[in-house]
């Protein structure tokens, strides 16, 4: 039941940060990236998990830019959702976004 203009909200969202961490978590190597989806239990909003093992960053710890060079998709991900938070936890970065509709 999530209505088009959230779905496609999460999507863009999820695909800025999956984006990020397979550029960046485990330059100039590979690794694995974990993503889980949970619904809210009345229906209405979703919260999605990004967990990596590369370099630890967090990626919403830095002002927004104001020159339209770098960091313009997290600005975008802070403005589509209703909450983000990072972790580093058990050698693992940990990205957390949800959306309520």
């Amino acid at each position: 039941e999530c209505p088009p203009k959230a779905r496609k909200e999460l999507r863009l969202a999820v695909e800025e940060l999956f984006v990020n961490v397979a550029r960046y978590a485990y330059d100039p190597g590979s690794g694995d990236v974990e993503v889980s989806v949970s619904l809210a239990s009345d229906g209405c909003g979703a919260r999605v998990v990004l967990r990596d093992g590369g370099v630890p960053f967090d990626p919403f710890g830095h002002a927004d830019p104001e020159a339209p060079i770098g960091g313009l998709g997290i600005m975008m991900v802070k403005r589509l959702m209703d909450a983000h938070s990072y972790r580093y936890v058990d050698g693992c970065n940990e990205v957390t976004i949800a959306k309520r509709w």
